[in-house]
C-alpha cells in the first residue's frame, strides 16, 4: 500500500476488509507497520489528522476486540501499566483462553502482540528472574534458611 499524506481512510478500509475476511497476524503486522511508518514520516499535524481518522474508523473497534489492546488504550486505572495489563504481558499463553466472546480479529491481534519481540523479551525477563529467585532460595535453604535478597543478583 502506498502511503498517502491526505487521508489514510482508504488504507484503513483495505486493512479492515482483510482483517474481517481472513484475520491473519501478517495483516495485523502490516497495519501496525503502516501506522508506525506514517507516524515517523509525516509531520506532526498530518500525523494527528491520521490519529483522528483511526479513532473515527471502524478498524479501531476491531483492534480493540483484543482485551490487551483495549486496556492499553482505555487505561481504566489511569495509566497503561496496571496490574491486569502486566498479567496479560506475563501470561504464558495468548488471551485466547478468555472464551468465545473474543472475536477472531481480537484473537488475531492478541496473538500478534503476544508473539512480538517486545512481549517475548518481557516473558524472558520474568522467567530469568523467577529462576534466579528459585536458585537464591535454594541456596538459602542449604545455608541455614537465610534469604538475603541483596545477594540475588550476585554472580554465582
Amino acid at each position: 500500500m502506498e502511503p498517502t499524506t491526505d487521508t489514510i481512510k482508504p488504507d484503513l478500509d483495505c486493512f479492515l476488509e482483510k482483517l474481517e475476511t481472513q484475520p491473519k497476524t501478517s495483516t495485523v503486522n502490516e497495519l501496525f507497520s503502516f501506522l508506525r511508518t506514517r507516524r515517523l514520516e509525516e509531520d506532526r499535524d498530518v500525523w494527528l489528522s491520521h490519529v483522528r481518522e483511526v479513532r473515527e474508523h471502524p478498524i479501531l473497534n476491531r483492534v480493540h476486540q483484543d482485551p490487551f489492546t483495549e486496556r492499553c488504550f482505555s487505561k481504566p486505572r489511569g495509566y497503561a501499566g496496571d496490574a491486569k495489563l502486566i498479567d496479560f504481558l506475563y501470561s504464558t499463553e495468548p488471551i485466547t483462553r478468555l472464551g468465545d466472546h473474543v472475536e477472531p480479529v481480537g484473537r488475531t491481534v492478541n496473538k500478534t502482540l503476544y508473539d512480538a519481540p517486545e512481549a517475548l523479551a518481557v516473558r524472558a525477563r520474568r522467567r530469568i528472574l523467577s529462576e534466579r529467585i528459585d536458585d537464591h532460595v535454594a541456596r538459602g535453604v542449604q545455608g541455614g534458611g537465610k534469604y538475603p535478597l541483596t545477594g540475588l543478583w550476585t554472580p554465582t
